[in-house]
């Protein structure tokens, strides 16, 4: 509010007008000091501009519009100064109204436990995904260089080495990553960056990292899947499959 105003730099004793909600006209005020920022209705939304005053000075607006109240305590004797702002409540403020509370942290612990589920079922998610690619993945290396038997006996007979023959049987997996990469990881980033993350007022800008180590982590996975079906395919039986040719 104080940027707003235009008396950040110097906000002390500055007049201010301000419109009063029920009284035709503003009323001006004296700036006694200035508080940080806060968040007052959650971490997933804007912080407000925020004039505070004492609560006497508004007679119709305490009557009419006083309806909660913020207040920062110490860790020390919690039940006794709760019971002791209930009394008050009670004998100064409102009577007849119900004295409810809330610990501010606990309603902002609420947005964190929402993402927090967010978080585990993605995970969840993400570990059954890898799983069901990797077994694909298997299943697929099995049935590829099992086509491929033949072709692996002659390379052989011929002298291919065994690091030879494992990056051949590797190569086609390998594209086939490198032109999933290329695709997903800009969409993954478009998602992330423009959809989900704006969805936060005051957001973190993505790392790269994640995108470097992706790619990474994939080949490795792909080398150590197929690499094994590849090392096993290049043990076969050469009279097994060359006896007819």
């Amino acid at each position: 509010m104080a940027k707003g105003l235009g008396i950040y730099n110097d906000p002390i004793d500055k007049k201010i007008h301000i419109p009063v909600p029920y009284i035709k006209g503003d009323r001006i005020f004296n700036v006694v000091g200035m508080v940080k920022d806060y968040h007052i209705y959650g971490l997933d939304r804007e912080i407000p501009p925020i004039a505070f005053f004492h609560w006497s000075v508004f007679k119709l607006m305490r009557d009419h519009s006083f309806y909660n109240f913020q207040i920062k305590i110490k860790n020390e004797n919690i039940e006794e100064t709760i019971n002791f702002i209930r009394k008050y409540w009670k004998l100064n403020i409102e009577q007849d109204y119900p004295f409810d509370y809330q610990f501010l942290d606990e309603k902002y612990q609420k947005t964190f436990k929402n993402h927090q589920k967010q978080k585990t079922l993605l995970t969840i998610l993400t570990l059954i995904v890898i799983i069901i690619s990797l077994l694909g993945l298997f299943a697929l290396a099995t049935l590829t260089i099992q086509q491929r038997l033949k072709e692996i006996a002659i390379r052989k007979a011929l002298g291919a080495s065994t690091k030879e023959i494992m990056f051949q049987l590797m190569k086609v997996f390998l594209k086939i990553a490198i032109y999933a990469t290329l695709i997903l990881i800009p969409f993954s980033f478009y998602i992330i960056q423009e959809k989900w993350l704006n969805d936060f007022v005051y957001r973190v800008e993505m790392p790269l990292y994640p995108y470097i180590m992706t790619p990474i982590i994939l080949t490795i996975l792909i080398c150590f899947v197929v690499g094994i079906k590849a090392y096993l395919a290049t043990k076969i039986n050469l009279i097994k499959y060359l006896k007819f040719e």
